[in-house]
């Protein structure tokens, strides 16, 4: 498969999940949260996907998946200044 192939089946995967018009960012962020099930704003910015995003548009990407009803955030009851990410 070429990488033309690649972006066509990411693609639709995307159209299918109702994604592909959220942000880049925002499709980054929903794909870790898919892959490891939950995460925080933190892990998102020390991730080497995020190399070269500021966690300003890692946080606005978070409100878009959130207004959206894509993701949710509970706190920890350890820690009340971490919030986990999930997926709805």
């Amino acid at each position: 498969m070429n990488l033309f192939e690649h972006h066509s089946y990411i693609y639709t995967i995307e159209d299918n999940l109702g994604i592909d018009k959220l942000s880049p960012t925002a499709r980054l962020i929903y794909a870790i949260i898919d892959e490891y099930g939950t995460t925080n704003i933190t892990k998102l910015d020390r991730h080497w996907l995020f190399d070269g995003i500021s966690l300003s548009t890692t946080k606005r990407a978070v409100v878009e998946l959130l207004e959206r009803g894509i993701i949710k955030k509970d706190k920890n009851q350890q820690d009340k200044r971490e919030n986990f990410l999930t997926l709805v």
